[in-house]
């Protein structure tokens, strides 16, 4: 009897070991963050689990390269006050695969700046988006000069935007890729697509109309070769889908 107890001591002890050793290394992985310095740093460290904890303003850019990474803003703001990303560079950039970002508020308030906010199109696979906003100032919709961003986001094939606001963005979202999905969309001005998508992957696209931008777009102009005529629309779909949104290029009646 002595023995058999003892046998069941020792791996009783070990999975209480193994257990420790398991939580300690899944809570390795999370880390809290309050300014764009400690942002920086957590992403360099490794962390795939980072909770923003405050307001701040990002003065410095930023690579997501962690795959899994998973930034979670909880309803946080992050100010771009400086022309970051107006040379044509993102301000965040985007490498690594299945990246989220959750609840995540972007300001730009910098004037006149043209600013690129996030790239995604580097991204391997799986890049979301969702819960969040992008904002910028208010601006000449007749000039991209006037514009504090120039593109909100930029998301290549296999990524997905959901449940989120797009203010006063020249392009709000860039999409490059038929397999994006776009979900929940709040949005002023355009968003362009190269690549013709299906319209069971856009869903709940609201037109936020303000003073400046009274119009929303769905832009397919960057489409390569593509042609519509009254006998051959690739975009009917979306059209009927969507009739409170403009869709171009528009059919040859609807052309001015």
């Amino acid at each position: 009897m002595k023995t058999t107890k003892k046998s069941r001591v020792i791996p009783l002890a070990a999975l209480m070991l193994f257990a420790f050793t398991a939580c300690n290394s899944g809570s390795s992985s999370f880390r809290t963050v309050r300014n764009s310095i400690e942002l920086q740093d957590a992403l360099d460290a490794g962390y795939t689990n980072i909770s923003i904890e405050e307001d701040f303003t990002l003065r410095e850019m930023v690579v997501i390269s962690g795959n899994g990474t998973v930034i979670s803003g909880n309803g946080h703001t992050i100010t771009i006050a400086t022309n970051l990303g107006a040379a044509g560079e993102y301000v965040i950039n985007v490498t690594g695969s299945d990246v989220v970002m959750d609840g995540v508020n972007i300001d730009v308030t910098a004037e006149d700046a043209g600013i690129y906010v996030i790239n995604a199109s580097n991204s391997n696979s799986g890049f979301e988006f969702k819960n969040g906003s992008i904002t910028g100032k208010d601006w000449d919709s007749t000039s991209s000069e006037k514009a504090s961003i120039a593109i909100g986001l930029n998301v290549g094939t296999d990524a997905t935007v959901s449940n989120s606001k797009f203010q006063d963005c020249f392009t709000p979202i860039y999409v490059n890729g038929d397999q994006v999905t776009l979900n929940g969309i709040t949005f002023n001005s355009g968003i362009n697509f190269n690549a013709v998508i299906a319209a069971d992957k856009l869903v709940d696209l609201v037109k936020q109309a303000t003073d400046n931008w009274p119009d929303a777009k769905l832009n397919f102009e960057d489409v390569p070769g593509i042609q519509v005529t009254a006998a051959n629309d690739p975009l009917a779909a979306i059209r009927t889908k969507f009739p409170e949104l403009t869709v171009v290029p528009a059919l040859p009646e609807q052309a001015q």
